[in-house]
């Protein structure tokens, strides 16, 4: 687990971690927290021999923390939780019995979003979106869909594909598994029985202020480094010097506009329901797009 200023969530979440019906090796990475973060590991976490608590004296990011994690691991399937995630008793037990088919690689959970306020559009939209459960359990899943923070990976598989690349600040979710889902095509699958309540979702300032920071830091090394993922991702919205764009991919650059999507930001809470998930597709796109646009593009 990469742990950074969690001093909120942790009380809710660590007992939920040490009370599992299945043993594991837990261990926690603490990021460089600069909050009560410390002290309240060691308050929740003492006098349990299955944890190891492993700090950064500065934050170093989720992929260098989820590496930290990883290098530690001696175990044959490494179970990836972020701090904010509270499974449920048997969590561990369900992923250890998917990985009991030797066809699977990769097992994301089936997430229960707590504290979403019903008048935030944001956060109607977050409870809308069908993710790997659109895609059903039993099937390979896309890698778009293959969310880290509550996700189960075999660790030669982890070792295989190299582990996080520690250069994203966001977006290093989407890289790992991209990686993953072209080594092991079959691999990755969804199940609706390792369940994981998932707190603090933030707000739509906040989310667009990360992909903001994703389109201008991360994007562009993302697809100099994978030139075919920008339509798989759906990110073909951006102008990318990396791959040749299809006539879908131009129809919507020409239809992403900053002016448009900050008009429809300031409507947003006076609009139809029903229009609430394009829109906010459209504002977070232009988020992305505008952010790309001016960033520096890696050689």
């Amino acid at each position: 687990m990469p742990i950074y200023n969690a001093a909120a969530t942790l009380p809710t979440t660590v007992p939920a971690w040490l009370s599992q019906d299945h043993p594991a090796e837990w261990l926690l990475v603490e990021d460089g927290s600069t909050d009560d973060t410390p002290t309240l590991l060691r308050s929740l976490t003492q006098g349990d021999t299955a944890v190891r608590l492993i700090s950064h004296e500065q934050n170093r990011g989720r992929a260098a923390a989820r590496n930290t994690g990883i290098a530690a691991a001696t175990g044959d399937v490494i179970l990836f939780l972020d701090a904010d995630m509270q499974p449920e008793p048997d969590f561990v037990r369900q992923h250890a019995l998917a990985h009991c088919d030797p066809d699977v690689i990769g097992v994301v959970s089936n997430p229960v979003l707590e504290g979403l306020d019903p008048a935030d559009p944001y956060h109607c939209y977050l409870r809308s979106r069908p993710g790997a459960r659109g895609v059903g359990a039993g099937r390979p899943l896309p890698f778009k869909y293959f969310i880290i923070g509550y996700t189960s990976v075999k660790a030669n598989a982890v070792h295989e594909v190299g582990g996080f690349d520690e250069r994203f600040s966001y977006g290093e979710d989407l890289d790992f598994s991209y990686r993953l889902s072209q080594r092991f095509p079959q691999g990755l699958r969804y199940s609706d029985r390792p369940i994981v309540h998932h707190y603090d979702h933030g707000d739509l300032d906040a989310r667009l202020s990360k992909l903001r920071e994703f389109g201008r830091d991360n994007l562009p090394l993302l697809l100099a480094k994978h030139p075919g993922l920008a339509a798989a991702a759906r990110v073909d919205f951006v102008d990318s010097p990396h791959a040749m764009p299809s006539w879908k991919s131009r129809l919507k650059r020409s239809m992403i506009r900053p002016k448009v999507a900050a008009s429809l930001r300031r409507a947003l809470p006076y609009l139809p329901r029903a229009f609430n998930t394009p829109i906010l597709r459209y504002i977070m796109a232009a988020s992305i797009a505008d952010a790309f646009r001016g960033a520096a593009l890696p050689s």
